[in-house]
């Protein structure tokens, strides 16, 4: 059985709604109504899914037990205290938890359509979502609820950067790490993502960081585990075991997604002259350096991927179809197939496990938190070993 194919219809229900795009003329009317049979789908998938992948365990569990007071709730509950209002929130008029995934899903994709309506062209709006889907969005919208939702906030503040509004810019950032704290990435950004950078550096940061990646240069660990002496014992402890650990502290190989990745800068940089007309691209371009950049110099300790890498992957959501865009017409059509074939690949292989198996509550042999429970208990050591 293959557990990734929910996942690849819904691209494939994507990338049709962006052949009509891209190959019919269309009235400003009839492509509203493309784009809302998009967010449609996007809400019947995300919104009434099951309990997938493995974080509804913490989010379940926590809504459950949240009450409904706000001082009590912030005292009770782990998490941010942005994250922990909103649930407060949404509980005081929907106690019930797959309500509350529901509005959560309609709240991301009310924020992504803004941010998608902002920067990219209005023929790419679903080979956008197509992109997103199969670029780590459908684990931000499954898993990441938190992280998501202080994502969508910086993006929705990148307009700030441009134009160098730092005051609200940084009321932006302070809000996003009330839903997650790895948001204290974003504060250096206002400085630097909007400069378009020469593309000599640009070749030379990408190919010293291919031969750190390629000949697996150990320098990150040494540096993290002394500056872990100077830290208290049980934090210093949990770095040590992080370190230790072949799922976190594993380095990266030669895999599908180091081509990829090698593949789309060669992309940028070739069609990098026509992408940075556009201001608002550069923000793209430099996101995709520093997301590039984690994977290449940072690949010694897979956990710094998991936890920051994978927050500028926001990048191939524009950058991808900006690469389409600037293409010759003859070259457009090729290159279309190409991309979704690698979208298909891509997300077959990051879904094809039993713990992404699909569910969803429009189902009639919905499985129910109590019996996702036994089959994650049961399997739990398949993904300790991945």
């Amino acid at each position: 059985m293959s557990y990734s194919l929910p996942y690849i219809l819904i691209i494939v229900f994507f990338l049709g709604i962006s052949v009509i795009q891209l190959g019919i003329p269309l009235d400003e009317k009839s492509r509203k109504y493309l784009n809302y049979f998009v967010i449609i789908a996007y809400v019947l998938f995300f919104g009434f899914r099951g309990f997938i992948a493995t974080d509804w365990m913490n989010y379940y569990s926590t809504f459950k037990i949240l009450p409904t007071n706000f001082i009590h709730a912030l005292n009770v509950s782990s998490f941010e205290p942005g994250f922990v209002i909103y649930s407060v929130l949404i509980k005081k008029i929907f106690p019930n938890y797959e309500t509350f995934q529901l509005l959560n899903t309609i709240t991301n994709i009310i924020l992504l359509n803004i941010f998608f309506k902002r920067y990219l062209n209005e023929k790419y709006y679903a080979l956008g979502f197509a992109v997103f889907v199969a670029f780590f969005g459908y684990i931000f919208e499954i898993n990441l609820l938190r992280n998501f939702k202080s994502l969508l906030i910086f993006l929705l503040a990148l307009k700030y950067i441009e134009n160098r509004n730092w005051l609200k810019y940084y009321l932006c950032v302070i809000l996003a790490l009330l839903f997650h704290w790895t948001s204290i990435v974003f504060i250096p950004l206002y400085f630097f993502l909007h400069k378009k950078i020469n593309i000599r550096i640009l070749i030379g940061i990408f190919v010293v960081g291919t031969f750190v990646y390629l000949l697996q240069f150990e320098y990150v660990k040494p540096l993290i585990k002394s500056f872990s002496k100077l830290l208290p014992l049980n934090m210093g402890e949990k770095i040590a075991g992080y370190l230790g650990s072949e799922t976190f502290g594993g380095s990266y190989g030669l895999t599908f997604g180091y081509f990829e990745r090698t593949l789309i800068m060669f992309l940028i940089l070739f069609y990098y002259k026509s992408i940075t007309n556009n201001k608002s691209n550069i923000l793209f371009v430099n996101s995709y350096l520093i997301f590039i950049a984690f994977y290449l110099y940072f690949s010694e300790v897979s956990i710094i991927i998991v936890r920051m890498a994978s927050i500028f992957a926001y990048s191939y959501w524009i950058i991808i179809p900006l690469i389409i865009m600037n293409m010759q017409k003859n070259i457009k059509p090729i290159m279309f197939l190409f991309i979704s074939l690698l979208l298909i690949a891509k997300i077959h292989m990051v879904t094809n496990s039993l713990f992404y198996e699909y569910d969803s509550l429009l189902a009639k042999n919905y499985k129910t938190y109590e019996e996702r429970i036994k089959i994650y208990d049961k399997n739990k050591k398949i993904l300790e070993k991945k």
